[in-house]
């Protein structure tokens, strides 16, 4: 009996240090990157660290269009660059929405992120996967079809 309850000790132990260990990496700084709809696109810079700050360029090979700001916490810099080319500077809580055509490629290229920010991919944090940039988020060619 009593190897037993070792053995189901043990057993429980290898499942619960999995999980204790993936949820003790969680980033103090998370980019957020998020396909809307076919066309449209969102980025947030989610931080625990009110100094953390996310840099980034969006280039695409069709025209960025819509551009707008998100969230409460101030403006952000959000800027057309070019046609084709989006420049963010967001702070926490901050964020940007825009939109491409359906069949664009579209790449993100970090340029300078303070505070340790991870970028992630997906609707929320619970369902995003990580990325490192410069990323592809779209196209067939990615980052290797646009010019900014």
């Amino acid at each position: 009996m009593m190897k037993l309850s070792r053995t189901l000790l043990a057993a429980a132990a290898c499942m619960v240090a999995p999980w204790t260990q993936a949820q003790a990496v969680e980033p103090a700084s998370a980019v957020l990157i998020t396909h809307v709809n076919s066309q449209q696109w969102q980025v947030r810079l989610i931080s625990n660290d009110q100094t953390g700050q996310f840099s980034g360029v969006f280039e695409s090979d069709q025209p960025i269009t819509a551009v707008g700001n998100l969230g409460t916490q101030g403006t952000g810099g959000v800027k057309l660059l070019g046609s084709t080319s989006l420049g963010t500077t967001l702070a926490a809580g901050e964020g940007a929405a825009f939109s491409i055509g359906a069949d664009a490629s579209l790449c993100l290229r970090d340029t300078g992120s303070t505070g340790g920010a991870h970028i992630y991919l997906g609707d929320s944090m619970l369902d995003a996967i990580p990325v490192t940039a410069p990323v592809a988020l779209s196209g067939p060619d990615g980052c290797d079809s646009v010019t900014g």
